[in-house]
């Protein structure tokens, strides 16, 4: 029998066999996988190994060459729509920040609406890797909804997806949002709810006291300003958790929708331009870290939320606020 010879490289050390395998041997079915695996048929530097083995830098991997499949390391995606500029916030070679504009998905293999490429799709179609590997890609790491704007964090090679996913887990990064919301927020919040799904729709997220998973969130009102004759708060939005739509769930719940989310506010008369104002605005980080990240990392703000503040807010440019201690800047 004829075989294909792989070498592993330093972003496959520690994965598990069949993982690695059905990245790169997209065509077969992962029960094929096992089935070759068991039987012997995929060795690792010459012998059998089990399907939870972790494969280490520089094993050889021989896999036979049959018909019923194609063999092709991770590579770059190929996008045939226009790729739109995304910014970069931060990079090194464990990961990369973007700053993610409005209207595009963070996950994604295919174009979302209008033919806007997903972000992932967008970084792997730009990723160059400082290392071989036969299943690495870069990934994200968290996620952000579609209209929500600001920081995502990519995996750069395999340690920086460990560490990162490592320090989300241990509440290591404290994440701060920029919000716009409908209502005068007078005083500093922590809301501790419960969320679970909707049952009438899984789109969307419904709070109810004592089921569902936990979601914690600090609110600071920093401005406050009128649009088309209602009240309205910008905030700073701190989240302890990290569930699906916790934010926009939340401040539906407590009386201060974001301004212009239909999906969550009842009071769709405020209109807007069709969007709300969520901005994935800062990250700060231990100050020791193992992927050499900054303490803190910003996302400017789009052009338009920044002209909603200019004409909607009491102290009108966004520069004019002292952010780091709440206060509007005398």
């Amino acid at each position: 029998m004829e075989f294909l010879q792989y070498t592993a490289g330093v972003d496959d050390d520690g994965r598990r066999i069949d993982r690695v395998i059905r990245i790169f041997l997209k065509t077969i079915p992962m029960t094929e996988i096992y089935k070759l695996i068991r039987k012997g048929l995929i060795r690792v530097n010459g012998k059998r190994v089990e399907c939870n083995y972790r494969i280490k830098k520089d094993d050889e991997i021989k896999i036979p060459k049959f018909s019923g499949g194609s063999v092709s390391s991770a590579s770059k995606t190929s996008i045939t729509a226009d790729v739109p500029d995304v910014q970069d916030v931060f990079k090194n070679s464990y990961v990369r920040i973007i700053n993610k504009p409005y209207g595009m998905s963070v996950h994604g293999g295919g174009s979302v609406s209008g033919g806007v490429p997903s972000l992932e799709q967008i970084v792997n179609a730009q990723f160059v890797p400082e290392n071989e590997s036969l299943s690495f890609r870069p990934g994200p790491l968290h996620r952000i909804d579609r209209h929500t704007t600001g920081l995502v964090v990519f995996s750069q090679n395999h340690k920086g997806a460990v560490f990162f996913s490592e320090m989300l887990q241990k509440h290591q990064i404290k994440k701060e949002y920029l919000a716009v919301l409908s209502g005068n927020l007078q005083s500093e919040a922590v809301w501790e709810d419960m969320i679970e799904n909707d049952e009438d729709s899984m789109s969307f997220y419904t709070v109810k006291v004592g089921e569902g998973k936990l979601a914690r969130t600090k609110v600071k009102p920093i401005a406050r300003g009128e649009f088309s004759g209602s009240d309205i708060t910008l905030a700073i939005i701190e989240i302890d958790t990290g569930r699906k739509h916790q934010i926009r769930s939340q401040c539906a719940y407590h009386k201060f929708p974001l301004l212009g989310d239909t999906a969550y506010n009842n009071d769709k008369a405020l209109g807007n331009d069709g969007r709300f104002y969520l901005h994935a605005w800062r990250m700060t980080f231990p100050s020791e870290n193992q992927i050499e990240l900054p303490e803190t990392i910003t996302a400017p703000l789009p052009t338009n939320f920044q002209n909603f503040i200019r004409n909607h807010l009491s102290q009108g440019e966004f520069s004019n606020y002292n952010i780091i201690s709440y206060e509007p800047v005398e």
